[in-house]
């Protein structure tokens, strides 16, 4: 049975940057759901319009949202009831088929499972069962083509204790939807969230691990036979829920920005020249319980923003980005246990949006971004930076006017994929391996200055 869910109520917010408005107007999805605690973006029928996925832990589902193609309205197809408190999703073509397919993860006590659904001709399987343990709980899963082989795999985290410490997992994929389990470490403590991506430009993909009760933004490194070495980063955090990762300060070096649940705090830690070592800058220390935290470019000026749900709190709130390191505060939305995000292009406009889940409310809520670019901020860094086609299937063909520049490729969740140097005569960069989706590709020049376009990638 389908239900058609009806807007209930439309508002917008307006903050000032320069003479750019961004303002959002609000849009409330019903849904028959109990507590919602995770969701994904996903095209899961292939027609165009962004569908959504969520994992409901009261209730046991993982539900699909199929947006209408010609209206703001979205059916619901109920995938499972079977698994058991459902708390993380994430989405992915797993097989190569071209279909988006779906993990997800469930824990109560002594029943901790892990499920695979495939995506067969816009219908979704019988779960396949990944995992089932008795011992500590997953409570994250990452996607992620780890080993390079163009099969998706996926990595698992597990809540647990100091004393108890859990086991970091990776689900190697052998092209069909089956996965062997390769444990990354045993000393993981309450791995909250893991973000890959080539940390020391090596060539091989490292995982960064937010450990809640462990206090710390922890770094696994790969030596490229799949063994790692854990470092940390950052400690004495109070219980980090989420983090991003990326340039935020448009000085070509890796940032990290997170939330502190405990602290109430959203906090930046800025790479420091010539060294291994970060400053934090605080944006906000008044910010009760903060959950899930994503980047989006609000007025479309290459400078990241920052979204951030507060369970406690009961808020939404934006950060646009002033100068890098000081940020102007909005509140978008007041619900109660604000929980989980997805930003992504919503209407098909080039514009992201936002969608949140409230663990209290039995749907989601979408935030369409309806910004216009500011004119002060359309001034072209890198006048002449482009590529010849935002429809991309091997090559990314690259248009510069000075002699060379850097670049960071990454994914629609902010993960960084690819990493370079490209020149005037050496412009071609291969994203052959890359999976189907849109990509961000930025460039910098010898000062910092950086400019950002978006492709799809797409066989």
């Amino acid at each position: 049975m389908k239900f058609v869910f009806a807007l209930i109520f439309v508002f917008a917010f307006l903050a000032i940057k320069s003479d750019a408005q961004p303002s959002f107007s609000l849009t409330r999805h019903a849904a028959n759901i109990s507590q919602p605690e995770s969701i994904t973006h996903l095209d899961f029928d292939n027609d165009g319009d962004m569908d959504f996925a969520i994992a409901s832990s009261m209730d046991n589902k993982v539900t699909v949202y199929e947006k209408s193609n010609t209206s703001n309205t979205y059916s619901q197809k109920d995938i499972t009831n079977t698994l058991t408190k459902a708390n993380t999703i994430a989405s992915g073509d797993m097989d190569n088929d071209g279909d988006p397919d779906m993990v997800a993860c469930g824990s109560s006590a002594g029943n901790h499972q892990i499920f695979y659904f495939e995506n067969v001709n816009k219908q979704f399987t019988q779960p396949v069962v990944v995992a089932k343990k008795t011992g500590n709980a997953f409570q994250n899963i990452e996607i992620v083509d780890i080993d390079k082989d163009n099969d998706l795999d996926f990595i698992s985290t597990e809540f647990s204790t100091l004393s108890s410490p859990g086991v970091l997992i990776l689900w190697l994929n052998d092209g069909k939807g089956a996965f062997t389990e390769k444990k990354i470490s045993y000393n993981s403590v309450d791995g909250r969230q893991t973000i890959t991506l080539d940390f020391d430009a090596d060539g091989d993909l490292d995982i960064l691990c937010a450990e809640g009760v462990g206090k710390k933004l922890v770094l696994f490194t790969n030596n490229g036979s799949l063994t790692f070495v854990k470092s940390t980063i950052a400690d004495n955090l109070n219980i980090c829920n989420s983090f991003v990762a990326r340039d935020i300060n448009g000085d070509s070096k890796l940032d990290f920005v997170l939330t502190e649940y405990v602290g109430d705090v959203v906090k930046m830690l800025v790479s420091n020249a010539g060294n291994a070592t970060y400053s934090t800058v605080i944006i906000d220390n008044a910010i009760d319980e903060p959950s899930d935290i994503k980047l989006i470019d609000v007025e479309q000026d290459t400078d990241m923003d920052i979204v951030v749900t507060s369970s406690n709190g009961k808020k939404v709130t934006l950060y646009i980005n002033k100068n890098g390191v000081s940020f102007t505060k909005q509140v978008l939305d007041n619900i109660n246990y604000a929980w989980a995000l997805s930003v992504v292009d919503v209407n098909n406009d080039a514009k992201d949006d936002i969608v949140m889940i409230a663990l209290t409310y039995s749907g989601f809520t979408i935030f369409t971004n309806n910004t216009i670019k500011s004119s002060t901020s359309a001034i072209d860094p890198l006048e002449g930076f482009s590529i010849q086609s935002n429809l991309i299937n091997e090559n990314v063909a690259v248009e510069l006017n000075i002699e060379k520049s850097k670049y960071i490729i990454f994914n629609n969740a902010g993960y960084t994929v690819l990493s370079g140097t490209i020149t005037r005569n050496d412009r071609f960069i291969n994203v052959a391996h890359l999976h189907d989706g849109i990509y961000f590709i930025t460039a910098f020049d010898d000062q910092g200055n950086s400019k950002t376009i978006k492709f799809i990638k797409s066989r």
